[in-house]
Protein backbone atom coordinates (compact mmCIF):
# COMPACT_ATOMS: atom_id res chain seq x y z
CA UNK A 1 0.00 0.00 0.00
CA UNK A 2 1.49 3.52 -0.85
CA UNK A 3 -0.44 6.45 1.25
CA UNK A 4 -0.28 10.01 1.17
CA UNK A 5 -1.61 12.97 2.53
CA UNK A 6 -1.99 16.10 1.08
CA UNK A 7 -3.98 19.45 1.84
CA UNK A 8 -5.84 21.22 -0.42
CA UNK A 9 -9.14 23.17 -0.57
CA UNK A 10 -9.71 22.15 3.55
CA UNK A 11 -9.64 18.41 1.97
CA UNK A 12 -7.17 15.81 2.81
CA UNK A 13 -6.95 13.96 0.20
CA UNK A 14 -5.37 10.01 0.52
CA UNK A 15 -4.35 8.00 -2.91
CA UNK A 16 -3.78 4.42 -2.19
CA UNK A 17 -2.36 1.73 -4.69
CA UNK A 18 -4.43 -0.99 -4.62
CA UNK A 19 -3.04 -4.21 -5.58
CA UNK A 20 -3.71 -8.34 -4.31
CA UNK A 21 -1.77 -7.71 -1.39
CA UNK A 22 -3.80 -4.81 -0.30
CA UNK A 23 -6.96 -6.61 -1.05
CA UNK A 24 -6.23 -9.41 1.20
CA UNK A 25 -5.91 -7.13 4.57
CA UNK A 26 -10.28 -6.09 4.90
CA UNK A 27 -9.62 -4.72 8.61
CA UNK A 28 -6.59 -2.48 7.00
CA UNK A 29 -9.27 -1.06 4.45
CA UNK A 30 -12.52 -0.62 6.77
CA UNK A 31 -10.00 1.41 9.07
CA UNK A 32 -8.80 3.51 6.45
CA UNK A 33 -12.34 4.22 5.17
CA UNK A 34 -13.85 5.10 8.32
CA UNK A 35 -11.58 8.36 7.62
CA UNK A 36 -13.57 8.65 4.68
CA UNK A 37 -16.33 10.90 3.22
CA UNK A 38 -15.87 10.29 -1.00
CA UNK A 39 -14.39 7.41 -2.22
CA UNK A 40 -13.47 7.62 -6.10
CA UNK A 41 -12.71 4.22 -7.47
CA UNK A 42 -10.16 4.87 -10.78
CA UNK A 43 -10.19 2.69 -13.69
CA UNK A 44 -7.90 2.51 -16.75
CA UNK A 45 -10.43 1.82 -19.29
CA UNK A 46 -7.65 0.14 -21.14
CA UNK A 47 -6.36 -2.08 -18.32
CA UNK A 48 -8.97 -5.14 -17.32
CA UNK A 49 -7.30 -5.66 -14.18
CA UNK A 50 -7.27 -2.45 -12.93
CA UNK A 51 -11.70 -2.87 -13.25
CA UNK A 52 -11.08 -5.97 -11.77
CA UNK A 53 -8.71 -4.73 -8.52
CA UNK A 54 -11.37 -2.10 -8.17
CA UNK A 55 -14.46 -4.55 -8.22
CA UNK A 56 -13.06 -6.81 -6.23
CA UNK A 57 -11.88 -3.83 -3.82
CA UNK A 58 -15.62 -2.52 -3.79
CA UNK A 59 -16.55 -5.89 -2.93
CA UNK A 60 -14.97 -6.00 0.33
CA UNK A 61 -16.41 -3.04 1.82
CA UNK A 62 -19.69 -3.37 3.39
CA UNK A 63 -22.11 -0.74 2.86
CA UNK A 64 -23.73 -0.86 6.29
CA UNK A 65 -19.88 0.02 7.88
CA UNK A 66 -20.01 3.09 6.12
CA UNK A 67 -23.61 4.38 5.03
CA UNK A 68 -22.57 7.71 4.67
CA UNK A 69 -19.64 6.98 2.07
CA UNK A 70 -20.39 8.52 -1.33
CA UNK A 71 -18.70 6.11 -3.97
CA UNK A 72 -17.70 7.45 -7.24
CA UNK A 73 -16.26 4.57 -10.06
CA UNK A 74 -14.30 6.91 -12.85
CA UNK A 75 -13.21 5.72 -16.11
CA UNK A 76 -10.43 7.02 -17.15
CA UNK A 77 -7.71 7.18 -20.52
CA UNK A 78 -10.87 8.15 -22.52
CA UNK A 79 -8.43 9.26 -25.35
CA UNK A 80 -7.33 5.62 -25.55
CA UNK A 81 -10.84 4.76 -26.82
CA UNK A 82 -9.61 2.33 -29.27
CA UNK A 83 -7.34 0.53 -26.76
CA UNK A 84 -10.42 0.17 -24.52
CA UNK A 85 -10.18 -2.88 -22.61
CA UNK A 86 -12.99 -2.27 -20.21
CA UNK A 87 -16.01 -2.16 -22.43
CA UNK A 88 -18.99 -0.11 -21.86
CA UNK A 89 -21.75 -2.59 -21.62
CA UNK A 90 -19.18 -4.28 -18.69
CA UNK A 91 -19.21 -0.80 -16.84
CA UNK A 92 -23.19 -0.35 -17.21
CA UNK A 93 -23.74 -3.77 -15.81
CA UNK A 94 -21.83 -3.65 -12.87
CA UNK A 95 -23.54 0.14 -12.47
CA UNK A 96 -26.77 -2.03 -12.54
CA UNK A 97 -25.78 -4.13 -9.72
CA UNK A 98 -24.10 -1.70 -7.84
CA UNK A 99 -26.50 1.26 -7.44
CA UNK A 100 -25.04 3.28 -4.48
CA UNK A 101 -22.07 4.29 -7.30
CA UNK A 102 -21.88 7.11 -9.39
CA UNK A 103 -20.43 7.17 -12.01
CA UNK A 104 -17.72 9.83 -14.42
CA UNK A 105 -16.00 9.54 -17.25
CA UNK A 106 -12.80 11.27 -17.23
CA UNK A 107 -9.70 11.71 -19.49
CA UNK A 108 -6.83 12.80 -16.75
CA UNK A 109 -4.11 13.38 -19.48
CA UNK A 110 -6.78 16.48 -21.00
CA UNK A 111 -8.59 16.92 -18.62
CA UNK A 112 -11.30 16.16 -19.79
CA UNK A 113 -15.05 15.87 -17.69
CA UNK A 114 -12.37 16.61 -14.79
CA UNK A 115 -14.45 19.82 -13.85
CA UNK A 116 -17.59 17.54 -13.79
CA UNK A 117 -15.78 14.70 -11.40
CA UNK A 118 -14.70 17.67 -9.49
CA UNK A 119 -18.22 19.26 -8.84
CA UNK A 120 -18.98 15.68 -7.75
CA UNK A 121 -16.76 15.22 -5.11
CA UNK A 122 -17.17 18.68 -3.97
CA UNK A 123 -21.19 17.52 -3.70
CA UNK A 124 -20.49 15.00 -1.92
CA UNK A 125 -18.70 16.38 0.34
CA UNK A 126 -20.81 19.21 0.97
CA UNK A 127 -23.88 16.37 1.66
CA UNK A 128 -21.50 14.84 4.48
CA UNK A 129 -20.85 17.93 6.14
CA UNK A 130 -24.95 18.05 6.80
CA UNK A 131 -24.54 14.23 7.82
CA UNK A 132 -21.57 14.10 9.77
CA UNK A 133 -20.94 16.33 12.51
CA UNK A 134 -18.37 18.81 12.97
CA UNK A 135 -16.89 18.13 16.73
CA UNK A 136 -17.75 14.64 18.48
CA UNK A 137 -21.44 15.25 17.73
CA UNK A 138 -23.54 17.66 16.27
CA UNK A 139 -25.05 20.48 18.00
CA UNK A 140 -28.16 19.01 16.59
CA UNK A 141 -28.08 16.16 18.70
CA UNK A 142 -27.06 18.24 22.01
CA UNK A 143 -30.43 20.74 21.31
CA UNK A 144 -32.48 17.55 21.36
CA UNK A 145 -31.46 16.13 24.40
CA UNK A 146 -31.52 19.69 26.04
CA UNK A 147 -28.12 18.85 27.39
CA UNK A 148 -26.84 21.72 29.65
CA UNK A 149 -23.12 23.50 29.86
CA UNK A 150 -21.03 21.75 32.52
CA UNK A 151 -17.74 20.54 33.18
CA UNK A 152 -17.18 16.56 34.06
CA UNK A 153 -14.44 14.21 34.54
CA UNK A 154 -13.74 11.08 31.69
CA UNK A 155 -11.05 8.58 33.05
CA UNK A 156 -9.49 6.27 30.30
CA UNK A 157 -7.46 2.99 31.06
CA UNK A 158 -4.84 1.77 28.73
CA UNK A 159 -4.06 -2.01 29.70
CA UNK A 160 -2.66 -4.53 27.64
CA UNK A 161 0.62 -6.94 27.76
CA UNK A 162 3.98 -5.32 27.02
CA UNK A 163 5.41 -3.97 23.77
CA UNK A 164 1.15 -3.94 22.57
CA UNK A 165 1.63 -0.01 22.02
CA UNK A 166 0.14 1.48 24.92
CA UNK A 167 2.39 4.42 25.04
CA UNK A 168 2.57 5.01 21.34
CA UNK A 169 -1.20 4.70 21.69
CA UNK A 170 -1.65 7.37 24.34
CA UNK A 171 1.40 10.00 22.76
CA UNK A 172 -0.06 9.68 18.69
CA UNK A 173 -3.60 10.47 20.60
CA UNK A 174 -1.94 13.04 22.43
CA UNK A 175 0.57 14.85 21.19
CA UNK A 176 0.41 13.19 17.17
CA UNK A 177 3.83 11.03 17.70
CA UNK A 178 5.18 7.76 17.10
CA UNK A 179 8.38 6.69 18.72
CA UNK A 180 9.85 3.31 17.05
CA UNK A 181 12.32 2.87 19.90
CA UNK A 182 10.70 0.38 22.51
CA UNK A 183 10.22 2.65 25.65
CA UNK A 184 9.06 0.38 28.85
CA UNK A 185 6.54 2.60 31.11
CA UNK A 186 7.32 2.21 34.53
CA UNK A 187 3.87 1.90 37.10
CA UNK A 188 1.40 4.69 35.64
CA UNK A 189 1.59 7.80 33.23
CA UNK A 190 -1.34 9.52 32.11
CA UNK A 191 -2.41 12.92 29.90
CA UNK A 192 -4.65 15.31 30.13
CA UNK A 193 -7.29 16.85 27.51
CA UNK A 194 -10.31 18.72 27.60
CA UNK A 195 -12.59 17.38 25.22
CA UNK A 196 -16.22 19.27 24.45
CA UNK A 197 -19.53 17.02 23.46
CA UNK A 198 -22.09 19.51 21.93
CA UNK A 199 -22.37 21.88 25.15
CA UNK A 200 -20.66 19.11 27.86
CA UNK A 201 -17.36 19.96 28.59
CA UNK A 202 -15.27 17.04 29.87
CA UNK A 203 -11.52 17.04 31.42
CA UNK A 204 -10.74 13.27 29.97
CA UNK A 205 -7.92 11.98 31.46
CA UNK A 206 -5.92 8.57 29.81
CA UNK A 207 -3.78 6.15 31.90
CA UNK A 208 -0.96 4.16 30.41
CA UNK A 209 0.19 1.22 32.37
CA UNK A 210 2.96 -1.06 32.51
CA UNK A 211 2.37 -4.65 30.82
CA UNK A 212 4.95 -6.45 33.01
CA UNK A 213 3.08 -9.25 35.15
CA UNK A 214 4.65 -7.55 38.50
CA UNK A 215 2.38 -4.60 37.66
CA UNK A 216 -0.66 -6.69 36.18
CA UNK A 217 -2.67 -6.16 38.75
CA UNK A 218 -3.56 -2.39 38.92
CA UNK A 219 -5.10 -1.20 42.21
CA UNK A 220 -8.43 -1.10 42.11
CA UNK A 221 -9.05 2.78 42.31
CA UNK A 222 -8.00 2.98 38.73
CA UNK A 223 -10.94 0.76 37.95
CA UNK A 224 -13.10 1.53 39.69
CA UNK A 225 -12.83 5.28 38.70
CA UNK A 226 -12.91 4.55 35.27
CA UNK A 227 -15.46 5.40 32.73
CA UNK A 228 -13.30 3.15 30.25
CA UNK A 229 -11.16 0.35 29.50
CA UNK A 230 -9.40 -0.02 26.24
CA UNK A 231 -7.37 -3.79 26.60
CA UNK A 232 -4.38 -3.05 23.67
CA UNK A 233 -3.14 -6.70 22.18
CA UNK A 234 -0.48 -7.08 19.14
CA UNK A 235 -1.83 -8.71 16.00
CA UNK A 236 1.31 -9.82 15.09
CA UNK A 237 1.67 -11.44 18.43
CA UNK A 238 -0.28 -14.30 19.46
CA UNK A 239 0.76 -14.60 23.28
CA UNK A 240 -0.42 -10.87 24.12
CA UNK A 241 -4.12 -12.05 22.19
CA UNK A 242 -4.32 -15.11 24.21
CA UNK A 243 -3.65 -12.93 27.08
CA UNK A 244 -6.53 -10.67 26.78
CA UNK A 245 -9.03 -13.12 28.78
CA UNK A 246 -6.68 -12.98 31.72
CA UNK A 247 -6.84 -8.82 31.40
CA UNK A 248 -10.46 -8.97 31.27
CA UNK A 249 -10.41 -11.16 34.41
CA UNK A 250 -8.35 -8.68 36.06
CA UNK A 251 -11.26 -6.07 35.07
CA UNK A 252 -14.04 -7.59 36.35
CA UNK A 253 -12.63 -8.40 39.15
CA UNK A 254 -11.41 -5.15 40.66
CA UNK A 255 -13.89 -2.63 38.58
CA UNK A 256 -17.00 -4.27 41.20
CA UNK A 257 -18.10 -1.30 43.45
CA UNK A 258 -19.82 -2.82 46.84
CA UNK A 259 -20.50 -6.24 45.01
CA UNK A 260 -21.99 -4.57 41.66
CA UNK A 261 -20.54 -5.26 38.33
CA UNK A 262 -19.13 -2.00 37.43
CA UNK A 263 -20.84 -0.26 33.72
CA UNK A 264 -18.27 0.83 31.98
CA UNK A 265 -17.02 1.39 28.03
CA UNK A 266 -15.28 -1.91 27.24
CA UNK A 267 -13.02 -1.71 24.12
CA UNK A 268 -10.72 -4.69 22.72
CA UNK A 269 -8.04 -2.73 20.48
CA UNK A 270 -5.88 -4.71 18.05
CA UNK A 271 -2.95 -2.65 17.05
CA UNK A 272 0.05 -2.98 14.30
CA UNK A 273 -2.56 -3.75 11.49
CA UNK A 274 -0.22 -1.60 9.35
CA UNK A 275 2.38 -4.69 9.45
CA UNK A 276 2.23 -7.78 7.10
CA UNK A 277 2.81 -10.35 9.17
CA UNK A 278 -0.27 -10.33 11.16
CA UNK A 279 -1.25 -13.82 13.54
CA UNK A 280 -4.07 -12.48 14.66
CA UNK A 281 -7.53 -11.96 12.14
CA UNK A 282 -10.14 -9.50 12.57
CA UNK A 283 -12.82 -12.32 12.94
CA UNK A 284 -10.92 -14.31 15.71
CA UNK A 285 -10.71 -10.96 17.00
CA UNK A 286 -14.28 -9.85 17.25
CA UNK A 287 -15.46 -12.99 17.98
CA UNK A 288 -12.94 -13.22 22.03
CA UNK A 289 -14.35 -9.27 21.99
CA UNK A 290 -18.04 -10.68 21.54
CA UNK A 291 -17.63 -13.37 24.31
CA UNK A 292 -16.20 -11.07 27.03
CA UNK A 293 -18.78 -8.25 26.07
CA UNK A 294 -16.60 -5.90 24.41
CA UNK A 295 -16.25 -3.58 21.37
CA UNK A 296 -13.65 -4.01 18.60
CA UNK A 297 -11.67 -1.94 16.68
CA UNK A 298 -8.26 -1.90 14.83
CA UNK A 299 -5.21 0.39 14.82
CA UNK A 300 -2.14 1.36 13.92
CA UNK A 301 -0.07 3.75 16.62
CA UNK A 302 2.64 4.09 13.30
CA UNK A 303 0.80 5.74 10.79
CA UNK A 304 -1.66 6.65 13.00
CA UNK A 305 -4.74 4.79 11.82
CA UNK A 306 -8.42 5.26 13.55
CA UNK A 307 -7.40 6.18 16.80
CA UNK A 308 -8.90 9.46 17.22
CA UNK A 309 -11.72 7.45 16.26
CA UNK A 310 -11.64 4.98 18.81
CA UNK A 311 -11.17 7.87 21.70
CA UNK A 312 -14.48 9.89 19.77
CA UNK A 313 -16.70 6.80 20.06
CA UNK A 314 -15.55 6.22 24.00
CA UNK A 315 -16.17 9.65 25.02
CA UNK A 316 -19.19 9.69 22.81
CA UNK A 317 -20.43 6.77 24.49
CA UNK A 318 -19.52 7.89 27.88
CA UNK A 319 -21.53 10.59 27.54
CA UNK A 320 -24.35 8.97 26.56
CA UNK A 321 -24.33 6.87 29.70
CA UNK A 322 -23.94 9.64 31.90
CA UNK A 323 -26.47 11.41 30.61
CA UNK A 324 -28.55 8.15 30.29
CA UNK A 325 -29.22 8.40 26.97
CA UNK A 326 -30.49 5.39 24.99
CA UNK A 327 -29.45 6.23 20.97
CA UNK A 328 -32.21 7.89 20.36
CA UNK A 329 -31.06 8.03 17.02
CA UNK A 330 -28.38 6.83 15.02
CA UNK A 331 -24.93 9.03 15.84
CA UNK A 332 -22.36 9.61 13.49
CA UNK A 333 -19.07 10.41 14.68
CA UNK A 334 -16.76 12.68 12.61
CA UNK A 335 -13.18 11.98 13.69
CA UNK A 336 -11.12 14.42 15.38
CA UNK A 337 -7.21 14.46 15.24
CA UNK A 338 -5.26 16.18 18.14
CA UNK A 339 -5.28 19.23 16.46
CA UNK A 340 -8.69 19.36 16.32
CA UNK A 341 -8.88 19.23 12.28
CA UNK A 342 -11.76 17.16 11.06
CA UNK A 343 -10.39 14.57 7.87
CA UNK A 344 -12.36 14.68 4.84
CA UNK A 345 -12.10 13.04 1.89
CA UNK A 346 -10.81 9.74 0.19
CA UNK A 347 -9.64 8.30 -2.83
CA UNK A 348 -8.75 4.95 -3.91
CA UNK A 349 -7.15 3.83 -7.58
CA UNK A 350 -6.53 0.65 -8.82
CA UNK A 351 -3.02 0.41 -10.14
CA UNK A 352 -2.38 3.88 -9.32
CA UNK A 353 1.17 5.43 -8.57
CA UNK A 354 2.44 7.46 -5.44
CA UNK A 355 2.73 10.78 -6.64
CA UNK A 356 4.21 13.84 -4.45
CA UNK A 357 2.60 17.12 -3.70
CA UNK A 358 3.75 19.99 -5.88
Amino acid sequence: MELEQSKSLELNIYEVRIDEEFLKNASLIDTFLYECQCAIFLVDITNQDSFKLIKDLIGIIKSEHFPYLKKILVQNKLDLESTRQVTSFEIKEYLDNNTSLDNQEIDLKSGQNLKELIKKINSAVNESKNELPTNIVSEALDKKLGLMNGQGALSFILIGDSTVGKTCFLTRYFKNQFNETFLSTIGIDKEIKHVKVGNDNYKMTLWDTAGQERFKCLPKKYYQNADGVLLLFDVTNEETFNNVSNWMKDVKENSNKDGKESDIALYLIGNKIDKPDRVIQRETAETQAKSLGMKYFEVSCKINMNIPEVMARMIMECHMRANHIKDPFKIVISPTGPGGDVRKGGCCGGDSKKKKDK
